[in-house]
């Protein structure tokens, strides 16, 4: 995580606050990931028990999905933050030799590793006896992700985003849009999650990374021990309510309300 911290931008553009004692007060700002990526893609090549999917789905539904939730809480009035914008604006300076030099590398690229997901995953079944969802077909929709991720972003936007997302670890973030798990604000405070299962563990500090180019670098404070995932824990009146169960640890709890 501090190698991450280390190179978002050195000066915070805005300093801002979070506030959060009630949940059943009125919605008035929201932070969202955004639409599904190709992360999603290759994750539908993994099987269920490592991405975390009760069932396969199409990508490009969940991002017309996406962008109808979107377009209703703005009209609603619901000022909506869409962290991936800010994650990619956070990759400014980002540079490493693995990243390719064109969208078309990138795509060839993601094609392969979904071939090579799709294979791993189709033996560690079959030699389980047990049955494999994934489909090589989903891999059709990687060019038309990474072209509308060039329009809204640039080419080399495009490229850092969907590499740092889906090749820069063995496995990519599917699960990363799920936005109520990464973070959860308590009070005046953003409290970061420490996943419970492996495959999420690198979502937490691309949130970070985001969090802290907005400049909500200050209100953001992580548990050391134990796992806490956001949407376990709610704040109604002057209560702050976390259910321990499989993805929250008593150890957690703790920590948070010695921090909060």
């Amino acid at each position: 995580m501090s190698r991450i911290i280390e190179q978002s931008p050195e000066t915070e553009p805005v300093l801002r606050t979070v506030s959060v004692f009630n949940e059943l007060d009125p919605l008035r700002e929201v932070a969202v990931w955004g639409e599904p990526g190709c992360e999603v893609v290759l994750g539908q090549l993994l099987t269920n028990d490592m991405n975390l999917f009760r069932r396969p789905f199409n990508v490009a539904h969940g991002r017309r999905e996406f962008a109808g939730l979107e377009a209703l809480l703005r009209q609603e009035g619901v000022g909506v933050v869409r962290l991936k914008d800010a994650f990619v604006a956070s990759l400014q300076s980002f540079n490493s030799p693995d990243l390719p030099r064109s969208l078309a590398d990138l795509s060839e690229r993601m094609k392969r590793r979904g071939q090579e997901l799709h294979e791993s995953s189709l033996d560690g079944m079959k030699s389980h006896g047990k049955h494999y969802n994934g489909k090589l077909e989903v891999l059709d929709l990687v060019d038309t992700i990474l072209i509308e991720d060039a329009e809204r972003y640039g080419e080399r936007e495009s490229i850092k985003l969907n590499w740092y997302l889906s090749l820069r670890q063995d496995i990519p973030m599917a699960d990363i849009y799920y936005a109520r798990d990464q973070s959860n604000v308590l009070g005046s405070r953003i409290v970061m999650s420490r996943m419970r299962w492996p495959i999420r563990e690198p979502e937490v500090p691309a949130y970070i990374r985001a969090y802290q180019y907005l400049g909500y670098g200050k209100q953001m404070i992580r548990p050391k021990a134990g796992y806490l995932e956001g949407g376990d824990a709610i704040i109604l009146g002057d209560t702050c309510y976390i259910g321990v169960a499989v993805r929250t640890s008593m150890e957690a709890v703790h920590e948070v309300y010695q921090s909060i």
